[in-house]
């Protein structure tokens, strides 16, 4: 047998579900920025499509890459490279270089000519084996319902293995380490950073609101009772405190 196809037979790819992961504590987070006018791309003024599309096939110009860097998934077997690079990327898997390498896939596209939207899940490769947290991700341009428009990314995520969710919970416990959450929290907001001065240094206007972002993380166990309809919603409420 090939070896790379017998590489695939031994370390499958599989989608990381929520359920399935380690830590007792769930991460649920959203980072808007608010655009009142959209920037010029290529000499004319780009539709929220256009916008979206140029950051997608760019990525790395709009976040910190100390943190983190995506490229197009390529092994022995697999290149998703020209996918990523198409019209509709559903189901292109990309490359997270990063303190502990992952990879995700792209679960779900669409776009109009007033709305975007990508969602992502944490998938195992071969290449990089378990992604550190397993859950989903989106990321979207949409009206604010006063003529402007709104540029998200938002998660609901939980560490996977023993190992990460351990030096997660030091990380949160210790104010000299980094905890994997936090990594992502600076991560999504060098993207907010850097999406507002893209669209200011293009002509256009943007910037973040007041309340920058909505970072909630309950224990897992309260979560789970209300998805298993064991718990109403305010009852969750009362226990993560909102």
């Amino acid at each position: 047998m090939d070896p790379a196809l017998w590489q695939y037979v031994n370390n499958p790819c599989y989608l990381q579900d929520i359920n399935d992961a380690s830590s007792a504590v769930v991460n649920f987070d959203y980072f808007p920025v608010h655009i009142y006018t959209l920037p010029s791309i290529n000499g004319a003024q780009a539709t929220p499509q256009q916008l979206f599309e140029y950051f997608r096939l760019n990525w790395n110009q709009f976040i910190d890459n100390s943190v983190a860097t995506f490229t197009p998934y390529q092994d022995p077997v697999i290149n998703d490279g020209p996918l990523w690079q198409s019209s509709d990327p559903t189901t292109a898997m990309l490359h997270l270089n990063m303190a502990f390498n992952g990879s995700i896939i792209v679960s779900q596209y669409s776009a109009t000519s007033g709305k975007v939207q990508m969602a992502v899940k944490t998938v195992r490769t071969p290449l990089d084996g378990e992604h550190p947290v397993s859950g989903t991700r989106m990321w979207g341009i949409s009206p604010d319902g006063t003529g402007g428009y709104n540029f998200y990314t938002s998660g609901a995520d939980r560490v996977t293995g023993i190992i990460e969710t351990v030096l997660n919970t030091w990380g949160d416990r210790l104010p000299l380490i980094e905890s994997g959450f936090e990594k992502a929290d600076r991560l999504w907001t060098s993207l907010q950073d850097k999406m507002v001065a893209f669209i200011i240094n293009n002509g256009g206007y943007a910037e973040k609101y007041s309340q920058p972002n909505f970072i909630l993380r309950p224990q897992w166990d309260d979560v789970d009772l209300y998805l298993k309809k064991q718990i109403p919603l305010d009852e969750l409420k009362r226990r993560i405190g909102c």
